[in-house]
């Protein structure tokens, strides 16, 4: 652990970098009230998701009515509504402006990996970070499989010029762990995120955290 040579970090988005919870069961619960479905208690909605839209809205279906068309009109029930309200109640956790930000200037290249369909985490990172502080965006589209696909972490070091070895994935969910692994990355398990610590440790990840601070600290003492 004390000879990780480390270059780069990839982050989560949802759960990991910014608390998206309440804003995503809000916008969730309006499409399903909307279409004639029972809503859900924000204490559901960190095992809906994760592993993209269409699941996402799948889990908060009754299993008979989870049909092609049903899921198609909440998700645009669903789109409509949350890029209209993405930024009420969403921020970045404690600490990680800091996180962010001293990485970048201790030159560790920076990436967002999430499964959030590509345009809202473009427009959120955006937002919510520095113009410069992510030299890649890379949410869910129909050009790349999802995560735990580790196509997309591989071509990420790639653009970074940097062995996967030297390359940190930080994410609060199974998918993120299982990421890391498929990549041969180094795994940091947000334990600040959606999930808590239990389910990161389950899945392997090499090192869980409580929070950003921990991450940073331990940059500090692995970098060369």
């Amino acid at each position: 652990m004390n000879n990780l040579d480390l270059k780069g970090a990839i982050f989560d988005l949802d759960g990991t970098l910014l608390n998206t919870l309440e804003d995503l069961a809000d916008s969730i619960n309006y499409s399903l009230a909307k279409n004639g479905f029972q809503t859900h208690e924000l204490s559901e909605f960190p095992y809906f998701v994760g592993e993209g839209i269409v699941k996402l809205v799948s889990r908060t279906l009754p299993e008979e009515k989870r049909s092609d068309v049903i899921i198609r009109r909440i998700l645009k029930d669903l789109e409509e509504h949350y890029g209209r309200n993405w930024a009420n109640k969403t921020k970045p956790y404690d600490g990680i402006i800091e996180l962010v930000e001293y990485l970048r200037n201790n030159q560790i290249k920076l990436a967002v990996l999430s499964n959030k369909p590509h345009d809202f985490a473009v427009i959120m990172t955006n937002y919510f970070f520095k113009k410069d502080d992510f030299e890649l965006v890379h949410g869910e589209s129909e050009l790349h499989p999802t995560k735990p696909d580790p196509s997309l972490a591989n071509t990420i070091a790639n653009h970074f010029g940097i062995d996967k070895t030297s390359c940190v994935f930080i994410g609060d969910t199974n998918i993120d762990i299982l990421t890391a692994k498929a990549a041969g990355m180094f795994s940091i398990g947000a334990g600040w995120g959606f999930r808590g610590k239990d389910e990161l440790i389950r899945f392997g990840a090499d090192v869980v955290v409580d929070s950003p601070f921990e991450v940073l600290e331990f940059f500090k003492k692995n970098k060369n």
